[in-house]
């Protein structure tokens, strides 16, 4: 293999980023990538369906802050701009719940929202389930809810850690696919795919890379898998600040289970005309799911499940998480909805050696060990990714966001 100045591990939005940056400082670099794909977790496939879909990440969030918003336009990504988040339902003990209900509802989530924020910032470090209200109607569409937007149940989630989050609303949805504009953006940078790489060492003057195909020396190292892969030890790191950091403080912020269900249908259930999401409760509180409704000519339900209910069914093997997913839309639609049904196709994130969960968060009682970990000074080596970013964690944003400054560190520094 080749030398290059600098060497980056992992070909998804921060490696991206990275290499794009260290480009236009006119600073040479690779990309590493163990898979046969850019984008990691940003993925825009059809996965056996007629139309293509986001397994992985599909919100432009804090959309006025975003920078991938400016370049989503450049690349011609097309996206919907909502001031305020899609209209959504809810469908539990039978029914779907009415106005009136969907008002409480809606505040009993506002009130989790002002409870995090509140503690955001504290010493106070407790885990989101806690700060939840007692049992009630709504308790089970508010966990849901949360476990969807956290990767992970409640109560493995820092509220301060989670309250790190600066959220400008304005959420917006990637029609186009988030996982498409990622992909775009790694054109004409140097991936070697297929490339996993197995060591990482600090060696006089700069550091070793290992892989099946030999070691590459380089200047630098930008390291961007997910955090669950840095704690199953598939990258071996040589002594120093940087397997200090993997071995004590990367366990604190692991990626939580998130996997979807797609289901392409003849036509929508007239009951989500213009609706955006769907919380379906079967009366299995654990494995209600998350709906989200794509309309166009080939209409599509996706239905959302995370935590320990999404590990469980990954675990069955075989269709588990798929049939789960078809059991929700009976209780709420009918058995007619089968008819509907034209195909289905699900993700298997928590299954991926290459990514091992979602995205990530603290540990209750651990978010101070998160913000340790971003700060740490690993010399030749440095983490990127969104577990590394200090105020857009589990987004895309947040990961394109700490290559590009993990690029400028290694310009400012010298090495390259």
């Amino acid at each position: 293999m080749t030398d290059a100045p600098v060497v980056i591990v992992g070909a998804g939005a921060a490696g991206i980023g990275a290499a794009r940056r260290l480009m236009g400082l006119g600073i040479a670099s690779i990309v590493l990538e163990a898979t046969a794909r850019a984008g990691g977790r940003a993925l825009t496939a059809s996965g056996g369906l007629s139309r293509r879909w986001d397994h992985g990440a599909h919100w432009l969030h804090s959309a006025a802050t975003n920078p991938l918003v400016p370049l989503a336009r450049t690349m011609g990504a097309t996206f919907t701009e909502e001031d305020e988040g899609p209209p959504f339902r809810l469908w539990a003990s039978g029914r779907f719940a009415d106005q009136a209900e969907m008002h409480r509802a809606r505040s009993e989530l506002e009130r989790l929202s002002d409870a995090i924020e509140t503690i955001a910032g504290t010493k106070r470090d407790v885990a989101v389930a806690d700060l939840m209200a007692e049992p009630g109607p709504w308790s089970q569409l508010v966990r849901t809810v949360f476990n969807t937007l956290a990767g992970e149940d409640a109560d493995k989630v820092s509220a301060s850690g989670y309250g790190d989050y600066a959220d400008w609303g304005l959420d917006w949805p990637v029609d186009s696919g988030y996982g498409a504009l990622i992909e775009k953006l790694a054109e004409g940078l140097d991936i070697r795919l297929g490339t996993p790489v197995t060591g990482i060492r600090e060696v006089s003057a700069g550091v070793d890379v290992v892989t099946p195909f030999g070691t590459q020396r380089a200047r630098a190292v930008i390291v961007t898998v997910s955090t669950n892969v840095l704690s199953s030890g598939a990258i071996r790191f040589g002594p120093g600040a940087a397997a200090d950091v993997v071995a004590g403080l990367i366990p604190d912020m692991p990626c939580g289970a998130y996997e979807k269900v797609a289901f392409e249908l003849t036509e929508l259930p007239g009951e989500l005309n213009g609706i955006g999401f769907c919380t379906i409760d079967p009366g299995n509180a654990d494995f209600a799911v998350e709906t989200e409704v794509i309309s166009g000519a080939v209409p599509m339900l996706i239905t959302h499940l995370a935590g320990d209910a999404a590990r469980t069914l990954i675990d069955r093997g075989g269709d588990a998480l798929a049939a789960n997913a078809r059991a929700c839309l009976r209780a709420a639609f009918g058995s007619g909805i089968d008819r509907q049904i034209k195909g289905h196709a699900t993700t298997r994130w928590t299954k991926d050696p290459w990514v091992r969960g979602s995205y990530s968060h603290a540990k209750p009682g651990r978010a101070a060990a998160r913000r340790a970990a971003i700060a740490a000074e690993t010399g030749r080596i440095l983490f990127a990714g969104e577990a590394f970013s200090s105020g857009w964690q589990a987004t895309v944003h947040g990961a394109w966001q700490t290559g590009q400054d993990r690029a400028d560190q290694i310009a400012l520094s010298g090495w390259a």
